[in-house]
């Protein structure tokens, strides 16, 4: 659909700035690609990872991490 924005949600037990810069950076390989970024931090227990993606699922899009350890 046109001027309708994909959602990417980028999730990190961190700030998620890493796993921002590489989406911005590779999205700049496709010709406008109408996405929507959106920054979890922080996610650091399994409750708080259950919890994101029943949002996701209701909201749709996405998911990118960069969790190191949960």
């Amino acid at each position: 659909m046109a001027g309708q924005k994909n959602i990417v949600w980028i999730v990190s037990d961190g700030a998620g700035k890493t796993a921002l810069d590489v989406l911005k950076a590779a999205s700049y390989q496709f010709e406008d690609p109408e996405l929507e970024f959106r920054t979890v931090s922080d996610v650091t227990t399994e409750e708080k990872a259950c919890q994101l993606i029943d949002r996701v699922r209701r909201e749709s899009g996405m998911i990118v991490y960069t969790v190191v350890s949960l």
